[in-house]
């Protein structure tokens, strides 16, 4: 199961221009290098990214501010075992639900 994510840039050039995009992502790698630097592998479908490459790649070598999301959820649910039997049984006998 992929683990999609949100992930924002901006960037400034100068101090008039700024550029915002926005996209859905899976994050494919993240890489510890030298100098206390993290590389950080995003795959994006191009349909995500429709109107926005020229954006992204004037971003190139650019500090940008971002932020990750992640779109998955967790939960726990409570299984009534019993209930789940007379389900599969065919038996399903009225129990206030």
């Amino acid at each position: 199961m992929d683990i999609c994510f949100i992930f924002g840039c901006s960037v400034t050039f100068g101090t008039i221009i700024s550029s915002f995009i926005d996209f859905k992502a899976i994050v494919k790698k993240v890489n510890l290098k030298p100098k206390n630097l993290t590389e950080i592998t995003l795959e994006v479908n191009s349909a995500d990214l429709d109107g926005k490459i020229q954006h992204l790649s004037e971003m190139i070598d650019q500090k940008v501010e971002s932020q990750l999301e992640s779109t998955l959820v967790n939960y726990n649910v409570e299984i009534n075992p019993m209930l789940i039997n007379l389900i599969t049984c065919g038996r399903l006998i009225s129990m206030g639900l």
